[in-house]
């Protein structure tokens, strides 16, 4: 009789356990922390990005084709911002930082680029896999634009003066209403007490103004640059994609060098 008992106890103990364990699981992929997936089917192919992030700070971003078993990881560092989410991934090229939003409905998407396709759900172990398809007849019905728009931009104008009336010249390409430009503005701007007399700042608000976007495409496409976010900054024949802490002395040491030179 006792053994039963005890028998029963630990049932008991371990379901409750289970309970407990599924309720802490349920609520704390609730939050940011966790994995969170995209898929995207294009015609005959399907695309599985998926993101990863640790407590301990630490991100795994993963991009899978299905259809041709190619994968690619990129291992990086993320911290949370007043109102976004900052991600640096190391290149070749040094750090490529790129900014996440969650949305309301608990999904987020990276750098602004918010279509339906482009979001990323939370992979929970009560949620589902979400398919974003791409709508093929739209695609093909917009190729022939998307190309008179690319030769537009191949007849584009894309020298950049160096310097301005005996300053150096700082061409940013910025989104009315993106974070990280109104912190390389500030940046700027907090620069010209002791070096105003150097440099001098040439804005292009591009989310709004469709010729200065296809302005921007076509000067970082000349100069070999992806550019597909904001803020996009040149200095010379030196060039930022993004803003952060890292990219201040070398853009101050670069405006220092061609003042130099005047």
């Amino acid at each position: 009789m006792k053994k039963k008992i005890i028998i029963s106890i630990i049932i008991v103990v371990v379901v409750v356990l289970l309970i407990i364990g599924a309720l802490v699981l349920f609520f704390t992929n609730k939050g940011f922390y966790g994995t969170w997936i995209n898929t995207i089917r294009y015609k005959d192919e399907i695309i599985e990005k998926t993101i990863e992030f640790k407590r301990n700070g630490k991100v795994i971003y993963t991009i899978k084709n299905k259809s041709a078993s190619e994968k690619t990881i990129k291992e990086g560092t993320w911290k949370e911002e007043n109102d976004y989410i900052s991600i640096e991934f190391e290149s070749a090229d040094g750090i490529n930082e790129s900014f996440i939003y969650i949305t309301e409905d608990n999904t987020f998407c990276i750098d602004d680029e918010c279509e339906d396709y482009q979001m990323f759900s939370k992979k929970t172990l009560f949620s589902k896999e979400v398919q974003y398809v791409i709508n093929d007849k739209y695609e093909d019905e917009n190729e022939d634009e998307y190309e008179d728009e690319n030769e537009d931009e191949d007849n584009i104008d894309t020298d950049l003066d160096t310097m301005i009336d005996g300053e150096v010249a700082i061409y940013l390409f910025r989104g009315e209403g993106c974070p990280h430009c109104s912190e390389a503005e500030e940046w700027f701007e907090s620069l010209e007490e002791e070096y105003g007399d150097l440099f001098t700042v040439v804005d292009y608000e591009t989310w709004y103004d469709t010729d200065n976007a296809k302005f921007m495409r076509a000067v970082a496409k000349s100069r070999g640059d992806n550019a597909s976010g904001v803020p996009y900054i040149i200095i010379g024949d030196k060039s930022w994609e993004g803003f952060a802490s890292s990219y201040k002395q070398d853009m101050l040491d670069t405006i220092k060098s061609l003042a130099s030179k005047e």
